[in-house]
């Protein structure tokens, strides 16, 4: 009954401006890719494409039969190629424009079933298709980048004060998580080459650096730990935390978890060890 009274409120919307005379453009689209879609052809035992053809055609027929007054001469869906084709065509440009990138970055990764998960797809820990234990794994992977218009895009949330809840406006403010500050260098002790960029918004703060953390899958962890006992707790440590969503990791709620690495860095200002 969600998606009836998702569509529905929408359908209410467009004859209500159809019948006061406005053209109204109201198309329906399917997003028919990824796991959900692969998740119902391995159950039902059909090749992913004709088990897709096949749920949007019981969806297609559903929303006739509600009455919804879709425009289904201009139908989408994601899947076929003539729609996917101008996601590359846009990828394509944004590359050239230097608004892409790709550089490693850790990912929810499923190693039974081979594939990256979203936050949403891991439950406690596990995958939600096959319940398999979810690690995490540094993979190379492309970005957008949104942060070149960061700005831009925090000044025209002005157009939508008067509209939107002040609640969804900070959750898109923190969302686009513009912040001013500094980068400091914090140097390996007794290490000439390895430094770790920090980056703060108080750099005033840092003569009170008390301690120094790293995440569990950071890079720089293999190659810093060398004394066999810190290397058995830091696998502890990582064994617990890959279980742990992103959403479980950043929430005020859970317990945080850590442990020692046997190493120290420098307080740039004060030349202490941290």
């Amino acid at each position: 009954m969600g998606h009836a009274r998702n569509y529905i409120i929408g359908d209410v919307i467009a004859r209500v401006l159809s019948r006061k005379g406005y053209n109204i453009l109201h198309p329906i689209g399917f997003d028919s890719f990824g796991l959900p879609a692969e998740n119902a052809a391995i159950r039902d035992g059909m090749h992913p494409k004709e088990s897709t053809i096949a749920n949007i055609d019981k969806m297609r027929k559903a929303l006739k039969r509600m009455g919804i007054s879709y425009d289904f001469g201009d139908e989408v869906i994601t899947s076929n190629p003539d729609y996917y084709k101008w996601t590359q065509w846009f990828f394509l440009l944004f590359y050239r424009m230097g608004l892409v990138e790709k550089k490693e970055a850790a990912v929810n990764w499923c190693n039974s079933c081979q594939t990256v998960l979203a936050n949403e797809q891991v439950i406690s820990g596990r995958c939600e298709r096959c319940e398999s234990p979810v690690e995490k794994r540094v993979l190379s992977q492309w970005f957008f980048k949104i942060t070149d218009y960061a700005q831009r895009l925090l000044d025209d949330m002005k157009l939508l004060e008067k509209g939107w809840p002040e609640r969804v406006l900070t959750i898109q403010r923190n969302w686009i998580g513009r912040s001013e500050g500094a980068v400091v260098d914090f140097k390996l002790d007794d290490s000439e080459d390895i430094s770790i960029p920090v980056f703060t918004t108080r750099p005033d703060t840092l003569f009170g650096v008390t301690f120094f953390i790293l995440a569990p899958e950071h890079l720089l962890i293999d190659k810093i730990v060398v004394d066999e006992e810190y290397k058995k707790e830091i696998g502890k440590i990582k064994n617990i935390i890959s279980g742990q969503s992103d959403i479980e990791r950043g929430s005020a709620e859970i317990e945080k978890i850590g442990c020692f690495t046997g190493r120290y860095v420098i307080n740039p200002l004060n030349g202490q060890k941290v």
